[in-house]
């Protein structure tokens, strides 16, 4: 659908100017509760449990309700992210983005009915745990390593985010902010564990959804109702829903968003991540992992579909005629819903802070599970394989790695600040290093003849084949043609010696933020390559790693019992290792016969 400037821009009756609301007391005052409580349920699991072993601390000793590891589960991976990010996606690239809510079901499905029971059958603590039962230490030390690489930058991504939120509706320094919320992160986390997790992610999913109702509620109320925004809604060419060319340069396609994310970010996620497994392992048995799986889906496509689809439809009422962004009011669009927050609730103390800290929850949430499950991996496949220590001081040293762990995270921020909109970076990061990871099990489980060496050599190979895909796309970005973000428009806007975007007598554009001048066509043939959308690059380095794994020899002998019982039952050509001295005498014999 072409764009068509909305009546409404031209009949204004007088330009719209910059926002000048910003914080009031009240707001501070609900973003301060909210961190305090925050806070405070570390410090009440710290005291409940502090008598009780590092497994309680590091997996809720199998006995955490389904219900609040559902809620915990979408918090985690549907963080700040998904507050400051997902509505603008939908206001700038249109509705597309929702078919995202079936690569989640599918993604769910994977994780109760294939992955979910593997690991519960080996009662694992860490995950990776399984690789060494199904190869050797080697292969499982080189998948936990980049486990705590792509974690590391993934939380360092969220925690610098709503630091943007309250920069633009604060003036608070962006990196105050960064300390702020990695402070108070690291705090209930190291001392509660788990359950302080899981449980403090039940209340900020709370205020995420609580923030982003307000400004569904106040825009529908206050910009002609439902049927006048959705008609300006498809008059702007946002109501895009039948985009499923073949072609992979296209940044969002159907095929792009459901199996570059199923074999990439998303089905990593689901299926192959520390901080999504350590949680179905908390739950008492398959059944209740499943019911948490599944209540997850629900709230997942809820939240980071349904409901920000209808954010992103009331950003679109504010910003059709006067796109701050373009028009040069904020600095860049993850500011854009912050900006716009505390503009309509100027009237209202206390609901633009309740909105940004639904962002700071969604930051909490995440960067808590990730350094919660980097803390237990560490300790789980490093230390306690080469240490043999009391309870309490694994206890002791768990907290202390979730600290250093929690340091790291911040000072990664810095890195995420360089790294374009939150959204794409943060699923580009998981997309490049969860394919191949997500490949890594797929092979493990399915295909017997794979060895050791086979494993590492495929993983590293689809690693870097991703890396590499992700480094070429930031040196030749993709054309406008391939991204398709919808009309900005600015027709609206107050701006001081506006200039049209025309380039001069010399071919030159004029430099103003509302102006995208023609990227430069001259390009090196590999530069198609690396145009490829970023959602196509978990399933490069999934499909490297899973092609290589597939070409290299099988090996002589496999443990019993390690392969996924659909191809355990029907796989006879592997050579078992027996499970005691008896099986091995007897299989021994039969060698021999």
């Amino acid at each position: 659908m072409e764009f068509q400037e909305p009546a409404s821009c031209s009949n204004l009756e007088e330009p719209i100017n910059k926002f000048i609301s910003a914080f009031q007391t009240g707001d501070y005052v609900v973003l301060g509760v909210v961190l305090a409580f925050s806070a405070c349920i570390g410090l009440f699991f710290a005291f409940k449990d502090r008598k009780k072993s590092n497994e309680v601390y590091t997996m809720g000793g199998g006995e955490v309700s389904p219900y609040p590891i559902a809620l915990s589960l979408a918090t985690t991976f549907f963080s700040s992210i998904t507050i400051l990010g997902t509505p603008i996606e939908f206001y700038r690239f249109g509705t597309m983005f929702f078919y995202f809510s079936i690569t989640y079901l599918i993604c769910c499905i994977l994780a109760a009915e294939f992955f979910g029971p593997m690991y519960k059958k080996f009662n694992l603590t860490s995950m990776y745990e399984y690789l060494e039962l199904r190869y050797n230490r080697f292969v499982r030390l080189v998948a936990t390593a980049e486990f705590i690489v792509q974690t590391v930058f993934y939380v360092g991504v969220v925690i610098y985010t709503p630091a943007l939120a309250l920069e633009a509706v604060s003036g608070l320094n962006v990196w105050a902010g960064v300390w702020l919320t990695g402070g108070v992160c690291i705090f209930y986390t190291a001392l509660g564990g788990l359950k302080a997790v899981v449980w403090t992610d039940s209340f900020q999913i709370v205020c995420m959804f609580g923030g982003l109702f307000a400004i569904i509620g106040k825009g529908f109320s206050s910009n002609g109702g439902y049927d006048l925004m959705i008609s300006e809604w498809r008059e702007g060419g946002r109501n895009v829903w039948d985009d499923f060319s073949f072609d992979p340069r296209v940044r969002h396609t159907f095929w792009s968003i459901v199996i570059g994310g199923v074999l990439g970010n998303w089905g990593n996620s689901f299926c192959t991540s520390q901080a999504f497994v350590q949680r179905m392992l908390a739950t008492k048995d398959i059944k209740d992992m499943r019911k948490a799986i599944y209540t997850c889906w629900v709230f997942a496509t809820g939240m980071q579909c349904v409901v920000a689809l209808f954010t992103g439809i009331v950003v679109y009422s504010y910003f059709k005629c006067c796109d701050p962004e373009k028009a040069g009011f904020v600095e860049n669009k993850d500011s854009l819903l912050p900006y716009l927050t505390v503009e309509i609730f100027k009237e209202y103390p206390g609901v633009a802070g309740l909105y940004v800290a639904g962002a700071f929850s969604g930051t909490l949430s995440t960067a808590s599970s990730g350094i919660n499950s980097m803390s237990t991996c560490i300790v789980t496949d490093f230390l306690q394989p080469v240490l043999k220590l009391k309870e309490r001081t694994w206890m002791i040293l768990s907290k202390l790695l979730a600290l250093a762990i929690g340091l790291c995270c911040i000072a990664f921020a810095y890195i995420a600040a360089n790294l374009g909109g939150v959204l794409q970076a943060a699923m580009s990061i998981n997309s490049m290093l969860g394919g191949p990871t997500t490949a890594l099990f797929v092979l493990s489980f399915f295909n017997p003849w794979v060895g050791p060496s086979t494993a590492v050599i495929s993983y590293l190979a689809g690693i870097g084949m991703a890396v590499w895909v992700f480094v070429g796309s930031k040196i030749y970005p993709p054309r406008p043609e391939f991204s398709k973000q919808m009309h900005l428009e600015v027709s609206g806007c107050n701006i001081t010696n506006y200039e049209p975007c025309e380039p001069d007598s010399s071919g030159v554009y004029p430099d103003v933020p509302w102006c995208d001048a023609p990227m430069d066509l001259e390009r090196p043939g590999i530069a198609s390559l690396y145009e490829v959308s970023y959602m196509w690059l978990g399933a490069i380095g999934f499909f490297t790693t899973v092609i290589i794994g597939c070409l290299l020899l099988r090996p002589k002998r496999l443990k019993e019992g390690v392969l996924h019982p659909f191809v355990e039952k029907r796989y006879r050509g592997a050579q078992y290792i027996p499970k005691n001295k008896d099986q091995q005498e007897k299989h021994e014999k039969i060698e021999k016969i």
